[in-house]
């Protein structure tokens, strides 16, 4: 069975960015044990508990706090796992593009000398035929 609280939080302090500063403004319940079947209700019909509280003050808005069995320090340690596999994907992307570049160079300075060779053969030819004729 889940275990959650109704809070209300206030949005004030906005920028042009889309970021607010928030603060509870009230706990209207404690931690209460409820069905699975209430919880999803609950979560569903928000709009309905903001509309009962709010009576129209569109800066207040209520969170449903499910809680969590993982431990705040079990919490720290995830997130930590998950900050190193992005980085570890980031340099493995950064490595994969690199090669991915050298090899592009690699294919262009080889076309560039075949190109040299072959004008090179090209005009070494001609050198030999004006030669020859005069």
């Amino acid at each position: 069975m889940p275990r959650i609280k109704v809070i209300f939080v206030e949005d004030y302090n906005g920028d042009d960015y889309g970021n607010y500063d928030s603060r509870i403004v009230d706990s209207t319940t404690s931690w209460e044990d409820v069905s699975e079947e209430d919880y999803q209700f609950l979560r569903n019909n928000m709009h309905m508990v903001l509309a009962e509280f709010t009576k129209g003050y569109s800066s207040v808005r209520p969170v449903l706090i499910r809680e969590d069995e993982m431990s705040v320090a079990r919490r720290i340690e995830s997130v930590k796992e998950a900050l190193e596999r992005q980085k570890a994907k980031r340099e493995a992307d950064a490595a994969a593009l690199k090669k991915k570049q050298d090899d592009a160079a690699k294919k262009r300075k080889k076309k560039a000398e075949e190109r040299e060779r072959r004008d090179f053969e090209r005009l070494k030819a001609k050198f030999e035929n004006g030669k020859a004729a005069g």
